[in-house]
């Protein structure tokens, strides 16, 4: 939306933003890296209804959308019907203008409207407004991390890059000789060509089921929360490293050639800014666990 906004409309938001009126946000931590971008200081910003709705609805979604949905039952479905006017048009497109701008009304109402409703809910939980004044205190405090980033010395970084990429080949190496052994192959057929066979990749999912389920008859116990597929994250692997001596080595070398790709992966192409800098998005309490996550680039990992 500030990038559709008049001059006149942007110069009063400005001067709002750095005054000390309580901001009522959503998400408030990706609009405030989109302010720190265009040199737009931001003060208040005390009050995120996601932040508080993971106080009072923990198991549940915390979108905006879901938030309006249990707070107001009869309200529109603003989001569906602007989705549905705006179809495939880019948002910029001046043929949404009016529409667009409704949505952005709409969608700034609802937001205020909760203020009320999660400072109840925040009533029912306990200790459940100094957590959450703590958490918001957390979420400056990971916005201020964005900001500063961590300076990454490119001299440094460059002579990582070969012995890294050995070690990646060696790791694939590993795990596709074991996969080999087993006989693994994916055979393709297509219409009017001959059927191509293949070994096993080990950045492939579906190779990695495979692997565990047909040749090594271990199938994962987790399951996916969005899919409700088999799951073979980090957490189903390290629980199969229990089921047999092969199943053992086959897990062990998946993680130790995930973990050598994605440093790889940030060594070779690293998302280095103008300043020097990479920025993770740090976001407290993120995790089920309520500890502290870093998404974008995943800088607790590397």
């Amino acid at each position: 939306s500030w990038y559709c906004a008049s001059a006149r409309v942007k110069e009063a938001f400005v001067r709002f933003l750095d005054s000390p009126v309580c901001k009522v946000m959503q998400n408030g931590s990706f609009d405030a890296r989109i302010f720190h971008i265009n040199n737009i200081p931001i003060r208040a910003y005390d009050f995120d209804a996601m932040v508080a709705h993971r106080f009072t609805h923990p198991r549940q979604r915390h979108d905006l959308k879901y938030q309006a949905a249990l707070a107001f039952p009869t309200l529109p479905l603003w989001k569906d019907e602007f989705g549905a006017t705006k179809k495939d048009l880019d948002w910029e497109a001046e043929e949404i203008a009016e529409p667009r701008a409704l949505y952005n009304a709409q969608d700034s109402y609802v937001q205020d409207a909760l203020y009320e409703p999660a400072m109840a809910g925040l009533d029912e939980v306990a200790n459940g407004h100094a957590l959450f004044q703590n958490a918001m205190e957390c979420w400056n405090v990971g916005i201020g991390m964005w900001k500063t980033g961590i300076h990454i010395d490119r001299t440094e970084l460059r002579k990582l890059r070969e012995p890294l990429f050995a070690l990646v080949t060696a790791k694939a190496k590993a795990i596709t000789d074991l996969a080999d052994g087993l006989g693994f192959k994916v055979i393709k057929t297509f219409k009017r060509k001959a059927a191509v066979s293949r070994g096993f990749i080990p950045s492939n999912d579906g190779d990695v089921r495979r692997l565990f389920e047909e040749y090594l008859n271990t199938p994962s116990k987790r399951y996916s929360k969005t899919t409700g597929e088999p799951s073979y994250d980090k957490a189903a692997l390290t629980e199969l490293k229990k089921a047999g001596p092969l199943a053992a080595e086959a897990a062990t070398a998946i993680l130790d050639y995930r973990e050598a790709a994605k440093l790889w992966l940030y060594v070779r192409n690293p998302p280095i800014w103008s300043d020097g800098r990479v920025r993770g998005e740090w976001q407290p309490q993120k995790a089920d666990t309520l500890r502290w996550s870093c998404t974008g680039v995943p800088l607790q990992t590397i």
